[in-house]
């Protein structure tokens, strides 16, 4: 009865410790939001497979999905000498820590408009903002270079662009077929 007690003490001393012992590390994690089309993984500076996802072309090199965790949000890039580069306050900024898209099954880039989101928008989501927004994937084709970003609170994609940001009322965004 005695070694039950001391069973039951040390678990519930060790109970809230366990889950740090069992997560995964971001090495080595996969990001799930929805397992029948979208995943994601953590690559942050090692070699991008070829196989991983593509939303188009930038000067004969495959542009590639990154998100990264910006204020307590998740925010849409695409990949550039092994950064994620994401647009925001006017700017463009280079992230060394990122997940990357794998795959998207069953979706397509579809025209849009500002506030004007298709309704298969909805099913594809990269997370939320503040915890009640969606965050969805859009790209601008500009100058010939596509880029990938976020659709922000107005309706607008933003994406990185050189030093700068593009902010465009007329984009592709990521749907369900």
């Amino acid at each position: 009865m005695q070694n039950r007690s001391k069973l039951s003490v040390f678990a519930a001393l060790a109970l809230p410790f366990a889950s740090l012992a069992l997560a995964s590390s971001p090495a080595h994690a996969i990001k799930i939001e929805d397992p029948a089309h979208i995943q994601w993984i953590y690559l942050a500076g090692k070699a991008v497979p070829d196989s991983l996802y593509s939303a188009g072309k930038r000067a004969d090199q495959i542009v590639r999905v990154c998100r990264v965790r910006h204020r307590k949000d998740f925010e849409i890039g695409y990949l550039k000498d092994s950064f994620c580069q994401i647009g925001g306050d006017g700017m463009s900024r280079p992230y060394s820590e990122y997940e990357v898209l794998i795959f998207a099954k069953q979706t397509a880039w579809q025209a849009a408009k500002r506030r004007q989101l298709p309704t298969n928008a909805q099913d594809v989501s990269a997370g939320t903002l503040r915890g009640d927004r969606t965050l969805y994937m859009c790209r601008i084709t500009y100058e010939g270079a596509v880029t990938v970003g976020t659709i922000n609170s107005e309706g607008y994609c933003i994406t990185g662009y050189k030093t700068g940001e593009l902010k465009s009322d007329e984009f592709d965004i990521l749907v369900r077929k």
